[in-house]
């Protein structure tokens, strides 16, 4: 029955953080999804310490592997992010971000504890689908909420998510995990896999999410060179010619690469629709408070404030991984997320686990046009750490194979 309710919580988990009410049944709604965020960080509270005093695994929680002292910058990192709440720019914003990646920690430890990897990545492919598939059918029946205005007078489709970017990185994780059961666990190439495979792609195309579509790019270069077991220094070799080779053939037959990007007229590329000022007024900030920042998650109040003086609209969010870092936890917090990145990378390719690979490299180009891993913890913020859990659990058990423990 515990396990059960594991489950069902991961499951609406999942499905709620990318998906937005207040869309579907309007405004009034906005409030519903709170309350059962609020709900679901209660339970999922509630089931952690049950499964800790139940399986008396309070010790067992902080075995690490500490003779590799990289897994203690996440404690470094999370003793910071709880620390600012003496600092912050907003009480409220950081206590919210808090609960939510204590919840997010919690979770992912009792889905290491009780859910195999194989299954734990067939139900988030499973809800991951369904939030495709329930956007294509509305967008289908003509539904108006699945379409969303942005500046510039552009239109781009969200479906029932938060955004158009939202829906496209749903779609790309949803993809990753398809291929890594078609490719990794050598599934059939049947008619489904190839009808959600482009259904995933034609979702993305729809949202019209540029730097989701350069992560697809990026990983289909390293995937092909992981399936022909090349070289790196072959994969230089292979496509750096390649690229050459493309910009020559643009500027011969006269394409100007940066209007062919433009989705209209009056949309800026040159600023990367306005990112570089939003850049600009975040740098103005961090210089305030470089070493640690606004607090966590607060970051983007801050900003949200100062930009608000500067132009006729605002936001909250950088538009940058690294940029709302520092305003969230300024150098020591980015120098701990690096620090976090670079290893998982290192340790994707060693222990030649190329869906963490993957994953890494889709957060990391997305970062640059997107907070992706920064400010409120959203769907890529927790698959990375539920990932980097498995990870740590497959490091403990070759680390126990290799002494005789197992």
């Amino acid at each position: 029955m515990f396990k059960f309710f594991v489950y069902v919580v991961f499951i609406i988990f999942i499905f709620i953080l990318p998906v937005d009410v207040s869309r579907l049944f309007g405004d009034s709604f906005s409030s519903v999804q709170t309350n059962i965020k609020a709900f679901l960080t209660i339970v999922i509270l509630t089931l952690f310490f049950i499964f800790m005093f139940k399986n008396l695994k309070i010790k067992k929680y902080f075995v690490l592997p500490w003779h590799n002292i990289i897994f203690l910058f996440p404690i470094f990192y999370i003793l910071l992010a709880f620390t600012s709440v003496s600092w912050t720019y907003s009480m409220d914003s950081t206590m919210k971000s808090l609960l939510l990646l204590l919840s997010m920690i919690m979770l992912a430890e009792l889905i290491v504890s009780k859910i195999k990897f194989d299954s734990f990545m067939m139900l988030s492919l499973h809800t991951l689908d369904a939030i495709v598939l329930i956007s294509l059918l509305l967008d289908i029946v003509g539904v108006g909420f699945t379409k969303m205005y942005f500046v510039h007078d552009v239109v781009r489709y969200a479906g029932i998510t938060y955004g158009a970017h939202a829906i496209a990185q749903v779609a790309l994780i949803a993809l990753i995990f398809r291929a890594y059961f078609i490719v990794q666990k050598e599934s059939k190439i049947n008619l489904f896999n190839i009808v959600m495979l482009f259904l995933y792609c034609y979702s993305i195309y729809l949202a019209d999410s540029r730097q989701v579509q350069v992560a697809m790019v990026f990983m289909f270069l390293i995937g092909l060179h992981l399936f022909l077991k090349s070289r790196f220094s072959n994969l230089i070799i292979l496509y750096i010619p390649l690229i050459v080779i493309l910009i020559i053939t643009a500027f011969f037959i006269n394409v100007n690469i940066v209007e062919g990007m433009q989705r209209t007229g009056s949309e800026d590329v040159y600023t990367f629709t306005g990112r570089t000022y939003i850049w600009s007024a975040s740098i103005d900030l961090i210089k305030e408070k470089y070493i640690l920042g606004y607090g966590y998650g607060a970051g983007g109040d801050a900003l949200y404030d100062y930009y608000g003086t500067l132009s006729l609209w605002t936001t909250y969010s950088a538009h940058n991984l690294y940029i709302q870092q520092l305003l969230d936890l300024g150098i020591i917090g980015l120098v701990f997320i690096l620090i976090m990145i670079i290893y998982y990378i290192y340790i994707s390719i060693k222990l030649k686990e190329s869906l963490f690979l993957f994953y890494i490299v889709m957060i990391l180009i997305i970062g640059m046009m997107e907070r992706s891993l920064s400010g409120a913890p959203g769907l890529l913020y927790f698959f990375f750490i539920v990932f980097f859990f498995y990870m740590k659990k497959i490091i403990i058990y070759k680390d126990h194979l290799i002494k005789g423990v197992v």
